[in-house]
């Protein structure tokens, strides 16, 4: 383990610290804030303390380490608040043509982690995707910056198709479904 991973190691909720690594001072800083029950987002930032801050003195290098932290981790959790609102309520349309079939729907939830798609046209149905940690390892994730990715779009014309497919061969064969419902039902 490196002498700048072992900066982290025993980093205080919340609090700012000061390491020397390599000569020099730095600051570090992490935050873990819980977003529901079982998530959260973690704030880290490690930055050098510049030396005509260090010549001016402890208070000053507190300070700077200080505002700094306020600066970084203030843009950072405006971006997240902005992502959240738009994951909150998406509407996202999303449509593409299928054997000859326009298929039309939305992107109606998302998390980071989830992405629910619901289809709206020519037949009504819904269905969603987790992204898990093999689909992080593999590059793809829901959001690009503040919006959704190509990856995750791709993902919801997917599940127009399958969601079209399910629905349509429901509608095909709706007498043979509702007589196996109504034997099942009836022999309880």
């Amino acid at each position: 383990m490196s002498n700048r991973d072992l900066m982290w190691k025993h980093q205080k909720d919340g609090e700012v610290e000061f390491h020397e690594y390599q000569g020099e001072l730095w600051w570090t800083f992490r935050q873990k804030v819980h977003t529901s029950k079982s998530s959260y987002r973690l704030y880290e930032v490690c930055r050098l303390i510049p030396t005509d801050v260090i010549a001016q003195g402890l208070e000053a290098v507190r300070g700077f380490a200080h505002q700094q932290v306020t600066e970084i981790v203030g843009k950072q959790k405006e971006a997240h608040a902005r992502i959240d609102a738009f994951l909150a309520d998406p509407d996202f349309p999303v449509s593409l043509e299928y054997e000859g079939v326009i298929l039309k729907g939305r992107i109606d939830r998302a998390s980071e982690r989830y992405l629910h798609v619901r289809l709206e046209e020519p037949y009504v149905g819904e269905s969603g995707v987790n992204y898990g940690w093999a689909s992080a390892m593999g590059g793809h994730y829901i959001l690009k910056g503040e919006t959704f990715s190509e990856d995750a779009i791709g993902s919801a014309r997917w599940i127009l198709i399958d969601v079209y497919k399910r629905e349509r061969h429901r509608e095909q064969n709706r007498e043979v479904i509702e007589l196996a419902e109504h034997l099942n039902d009836d022999s309880s």
